[in-house]
């Protein structure tokens, strides 16, 4: 696996919240699907269920629950229109 430069993030939340997930999280996801697909969604589910965990923990109970229901309804939304573009 190759190493990562832990040094290299910066910028705003968002900026490093894609910068987590571009250099750390999609290159562990696409080696372990090389080599187990169990394994990697079982990773890729741990790496939501965490972030979901943390976001949460951002709230009280009743708005986290709201939050969430709100994001899973945008998300949802989105990969349904991602999946009617044509090939």
């Amino acid at each position: 696996m190759k190493k990562i430069d832990l040094t290299n993030f910066e910028g705003t939340a968002d900026q490093l919240g894609e910068q987590v997930f571009k250099q750390l999280i999609a290159p562990m996801l696409d080696e372990m699907k090389s080599q187990d697909t169990d394994s990697a969604k079982l990773f890729a589910f741990s790496i939501l269920w965490l972030g979901l965990a943390s976001y949460a923990s951002q709230f009280e109970p009743e708005g986290a629950k709201k939050s969430i229901n709100f994001t899973v309804d945008k998300f949802m939304s989105a990969f349904d229109e991602f999946n009617k573009r044509p090939s």
